[in-house]
């Protein structure tokens, strides 16, 4: 079928189409079904808040605070040191103070070196047993005053040695959550287990430890708000309505991972109740966008007979470059589509053919390149046991009372087999030099001796030419040097 054929039918189609997406708009009127889907946004979004807590910031400070930890200077558990090292870091990551927690759970704290037992604090008890935590608002036992404490294991030889503790003011989590926010009136905060707010845009509700589930006890009025938090403690999502200080809100939350924390996104119900409002008005534009809504169709459908298919050539095209030689396209077209489908399978079998041929090249090349090199290591190998015998014969001449120049000759022939067992050693590097392994080891040794070497080696070819060999040396030239005494000393017997 031609294409033209097939959009003419497509368009008739759309016909009947229009007429069902009317029948669409009117059911979409139903305000039952705009409340959930609003309210079912809300509540993902504050999944996604509480998701981003966890990981984007109570995570990336825990890490923060894990690092210098875990810093050699802090595993000292040298106190001096400790401090040096730490004193620093305190003002840069916004902290109050920080302090060294040891095993007895007594904390050392870095800015004015004061002392407390911190070994009945749960976030203690969870870092000395290795794990980075953070604590819910408390007072301080220090300052006596509303913080947060982020804590972090110490870790010496394999083993929790102590922790590592950070201070911040009571309305940190406040100040890293801030910037979230939900709509025109809403906002998010976080209450821990047992109701109380840890994070609130009004941070006198944080420092005074607000918890409305006790407070309802002397104020009757907080008792919505009580209920609605009873019920966020009782399920780790949801969505509610309740009233609080004057205003009816509609609060959904979800419980913040790795924290026994919830966090709570709560707007104004006249702005909630204001969207789903301006979303019914925007279904009724549904009608007079039919002919965009046709188009798109058409859009659609076009991508279906056409696009898919190229897209689908494009993706086993791009599996082929990877030699992914499985991939096979679907279908068989009679059309222009079919025929470049009919190619790339071609292309596709003679591609697969010329690179199973270069693998089996490549395995001969690879078989040929380990016997040679087994071929190389053997010979080495055989040549380097005479050449052991010839040097420690020297050496043994040499301990024998013998004229300074046997004495000389024999220092000659000692040398000139240890630099050629050197040598012989280097034909094994030649298979580390195809693979690009051969090391220069950098070691001390005396530039003057491995010139007398050479010197010893030399001079007797040059006095075999009746030639004069003299070795002149810059004043200026250090002895003591680190380099590979072997390599250098094969390149001056090379250059000679």
């Amino acid at each position: 079928m031609k294409l033209s054929v097939k959009v003419s039918l497509i368009v008739g189609a759309l016909v009947l189409l229009f007429m069902v997406c009317m029948a669409i708009v009117s059911n979409m009127r139903v305000s039952g079904i705009m409340e959930g889907t609003a309210e079912k946004s809300l509540q993902n979004q504050s999944k996604i808040a509480a998701q981003l807590i966890s990981d984007g910031i109570i995570k990336a400070e825990l890490d923060v605070l894990y690092e210098l930890a875990n810093r050699a200077e802090t595993r000292t558990m040298d106190w001096e040191i400790q401090r040096d090292s730490l004193l620093p870091e305190i003002d840069r990551h916004g902290y109050m103070d920080f302090g060294i927690v040891g095993p007895d759970g007594i904390a050392h704290y870095i800015k004015d070196g004061s002392t407390s037992n911190l070994a009945d604090r749960d976030y203690i008890v969870k870092a000395l047993a290795g794990e980075p935590v953070i604590s819910d608002v408390l007072v301080s036992r220090v300052i006596e005053k509303p913080v947060v404490m982020f804590a972090a294991p110490i870790f010496a030889n394999d083993m929790v040695a102590g922790a590592l503790i950070g201070r911040r003011d009571g309305a940190v989590l406040t100040d890293m959550t801030n910037h979230i926010g939900l709509g025109n009136t809403g906002y998010i905060y976080m209450i821990n287990p047992q109701g109380t707010v840890i994070c609130h845009p009004n941070t006198d509700l944080v420092y005074n430890q607000f918890n409305p589930i006790q407070a309802v006890k002397e104020d009757p009025s907080l008792r919505s708000l009580a209920a609605f938090f009873e019920g966020v403690l009782n399920n780790d999502n949801g969505a509610r309505q309740y009233d609080f200080n004057g205003k009816t809100l509609i609060g959904t939350y979800a419980k913040v991972p790795g924290a026994n924390w919830f966090l709570i996104g709560t707007v104004e119900k006249d702005e909630f109740f204001f969207e789903i409002n301006q979303m019914l008005i925007g279904t009724l534009l549904i009608a007079g966008a039919a002919t965009v809504i046709a188009v798109f169709i058409i859009i659609l459908v076009l991508r279906v007979s056409l696009i898919r298919p190229i897209d689908e050539i494009v993706t086993a095209a791009t599996a082929l470059a990877n030699m992914k030689f499985d991939i096979d396209i679907s279908g068989e077209r009679k059309d222009e589509i079919g025929d470049v489908q009919a190619a790339f399978r071609t292309i596709r079998d003679e591609l697969k053919e010329t690179i199973t041929d270069i693998n089996e090249a490549k395995h001969r090349a690879e078989t040929a390149n380990e016997a040679k090199s087994t071929f190389l290591a053997k010979t080495s190998h055989e040549i380097r046991t005479p050449m052991n015998a010839i040097v420690g014969m020297s050496e043994l001449i040499l301990r024998e009372k013998i004229s300074p120049e046997v004495y000389e000759y024999t220092m000659g022939i000692k040398q000139a087999g240890a630099n050629l067992l050197s040598i012989i050693n280097d034909i094994l590097d030649f298979s580390k030099i195809e693979s690009g392994k051969l090391e220069i080891l950098p070691i001390h040794y005396y530039f003057r001796s491995v010139i007398n070497d050479v010197i010893n080696i030399i001079r007797i070819r040059a006095l075999e030419k009746s030639l004069v060999f003299i070795a002149n040396i810059d004043s200026a030239m250090p002895n003591d040097l680190i380099g590979d005494e072997v390599r250098i000393r094969q390149i001056l017997l090379n250059l000679l």
